[in-house]
């Protein structure tokens, strides 16, 4: 893989996380435990605690992280998170990080029989 695409790969997985805390966190930016995010996500705990800790350490923080405590966007990671969400009414496939509207249920069309 060229550092190009791993570092497009590593900007996807860093832009998953903070939609995932801006999910979890809802309207009220509460705080998001370890275990919340990594079963919204799909991944161990200690991968969840290994990228808290680098986007709490980075140059730009963009998550505040206290272990036991959970986490929280920074003003930086809930801008990012923001930008990198769909416009709403956007038809574009969504993703399990973001909230899908409900669908409706399948209509069978009863007058088809099959021959």
């Amino acid at each position: 893989m060229s550092p190009r695409q791993q570092a497009n790969r590593n900007s996807e997985s860093v832009d998953n996380y903070l939609k995932a805390i801006l999910s979890l966190g809802g309207p009220e930016q509460r705080r998001v435990t370890s275990t919340a995010l990594a079963d919204r996500l799909g991944v161990a705990p200690a991968s969840i605690t290994n990228m808290l800790q680098k986007l709490a350490a980075a140059a730009t923080p963009l998550v505040e992280y206290e272990r036991h405590r959970g986490v929280q966007l920074s003003a930086g990671g809930k801008r990012r998170a923001l930008e990198t969400q769909p416009p709403a009414g956007h038809y574009e496939a969504r993703s399990k990080y973001s909230i899908a509207a409900p669908r409706s249920p399948k209509i069978e069309n009863s007058s088809s029989s099959p021959a």
